[in-house]
């Protein structure tokens, strides 16, 4: 069920809300099944009270005009804030806001949880901070509520978005482990073709180099997210909103992408992305909560078999960096650093 009802919001919008759409499900549990609220309480070691569950609550901020929280545990003693993630990462200083909205609530504990897919340490500096992961969630589901139709239903909806991984080692776990390795250089090379035709299109400009932090590179790899080599700050006036175009192995959908990127408040994003739409050749041109995307992309399958594969590829992320030179200069009005527009 709930796996077809995610089918059914993505077919039927522009976006695929998965992090709202997850929160939304889990919340419905929370509240039909106390012995789950109950369950939860006890994991994130909240006191034993009675709590009302409640999602995307506004607290307006002085400073920020777009403060939801994800889920919140309230009763009458306590409340706790629960940021969830599951593709995405922390938003700009998010947690921190959170808490700002914490302490001017009146109550005699207050308690900030953040629940992601993949690791995400922090350091614990916020008041009675804790982070998780789904697949605890998702054991804790499996372990004592595995018999309850509904959570059946669910825990399969977050094994399908691997959000409750499997522990034990098997055959196929140490076979992958042992592939890995070759797996991954090969992929690598190719990523490097990636870059360095990325150096080519736009000659003047400095790119972020990931092989200065390859072992947080090894741990991307491995937590399923994305190897990015970018270049920033695309206009003169970005002090406040990121913008940056981006070449990447995207690890969990097995594919590269070259990527325009601008936040959702940047003066130009609405610009860029009618133009984009107008160009008419990009895999994806997307503005959902957080920004703009405009993007090709390629999965690995599609050159399998594929003769001298590495020309392929090379030739491919050619074209799609011309799509976005072609993007940048079909707008000569805006305000681009000029070391995009050089060719020397």
């Amino acid at each position: 069920m709930f796996n077809n009802l995610y089918k059914l919001y993505r077919n039927a919008s522009t976006k695929t809300p998965l992090e709202d759409f997850n929160t939304e499900c889990f919340a419905g549990l929370l509240n039909h099944y106390p012995e789950i609220l109950a369950a939860l309480v006890s994991f994130l070691k909240l006191p034993e009270d009675s709590y009302n569950v409640e999602t995307q609550n506004y607290f307006p901020l002085s400073a920020d005009p777009n403060c939801f929280v994800d889920l919140i545990l309230t009763s009458d003693n306590c409340i706790c804030f629960i940021e969830v993630k599951v593709n995405s990462s922390e938003g700009y200083k998010q947690l921190q806001r959170y808490e700002d909205v914490l302490k001017s609530i009146n109550k005699k504990e207050k308690h900030l949880r953040y629940i992601t897919k993949w690791s995400e340490p922090k350091i614990n500096e916020f008041i009675n901070f804790s982070q998780h992961r789904w697949y605890e969630i998702g054991y804790i589901l499996q372990e004592n509520f595995s018999e309850n139709s509904l959570v059946k239903d669910y825990l399969t909806f977050l094994k399908t978005h691997n959000m409750a991984q499997q522990k034990e080692i098997t055959t196929e776990t140490v076979i992958a482990l042992k592939n890995f390795y070759q797996a991954y250089s090969t992929a690598m090379l190719h990523f490097e073709n990636g870059i360095e035709a990325m150096k080519i299109s736009f000659p003047l400009c400095t790119t972020d180099d990931y092989r200065k932090e390859h072992q947080q590179a090894y741990k991307q790899v491995v937590e399923g997210a994305r190897i990015a080599h970018y270049i920033p700050h695309l206009f003169f006036n970005d002090q406040n909103h990121n913008s940056e175009i981006l070449v990447s192995l995207n690890i969990g959908s097995v594919c590269y992408q070259v990527q325009v990127w601008l936040n959702i408040n940047h003066q130009y994003a609405d610009i860029l992305m009618n133009k984009a739409k107008e160009q008419g050749d990009f895999d994806v041109v997307l503005k959902d909560e957080n920004g703009l995307m405009i993007n090709c992309n390629k999965t690995l399958y599609q050159f399998i078999e594929v003769e001298k594969s590495d020309l392929a590829i090379k030739e491919w992320f050619k074209l799609s960096l011309s799509k976005i030179k072609m993007l940048i200069e079909s707008l000569p009005e805006l305000d681009w650093e000029d070391k995009l527009l050089s060719n020397d």
